[in-house]
């Protein structure tokens, strides 16, 4: 970007890092670091298994995450991108009950993928192939079997990150 570094107080990442492709990702953090801002702010989904979402475009047989989320992270991933800076705060937002991850592999093992309507496959820009009705109801049980057990013992767990750090 044509900006010169030192210009802002401020660099706000929020739900944009999980979208991007390694090369891309690089590309931003190389950014954001030449800009050398005296805070950042990032949101991120924390420690998502991108796999679980996958779907499986109906054309081209790509597969890719339902909400095109690429990468993944945690604290230490974010803390050791930014080594110049330092955390001051860390906060864990949107809690939620995960999914049944052995169902979802099985699932996936079968041939069997995510859906959803607003997905859209980044190969080809066709739309995931629809799992038969059968199949929902097949797994579908199970991972509500799944939840409600999770829920009885509040085994909720925090979706999303958010992280303010402090150049040093």
């Amino acid at each position: 970007m044509p900006i010169k570094p030192n210009k802002f107080d401020l660099i706000l990442l929020t739900e944009v890092l999980e979208h991007l492709d390694k090369k891309t990702y690089s590309e931003a953090i190389a950014e954001v670091r030449r800009l050398n801002a005296k805070y950042i702010l990032i949101t991120v989904p924390y420690k998502e298994d991108i796999d679980i979402g996958l779907c499986k475009c109906a054309k081209c047989g790509n597969l890719f995450n339902t909400n095109h989320h690429r990468l993944t992270f945690n604290e230490n991933k974010i803390v050791e991108t930014f080594p110049d800076y330092v955390v001051e705060s860390v906060k864990y937002e949107s809690y939620r009950i995960r999914p049944n991850v052995f169902l979802f592999k099985l699932k996936q093992k079968l041939g069997l993928y995510s859906y959803s309507d607003a997905s859209i496959c980044d190969k080809c820009g066709s739309r995931p192939v629809r799992p038969h009705m059968i199949w929902r109801y097949i797994f579908g049980i199970p991972n509500r079997i799944d939840m409600f057990f999770k829920r009885m013992v509040g085994l909720k767990k925090p979706y999303h990150l958010m992280m303010l750090m402090r150049k040093s």
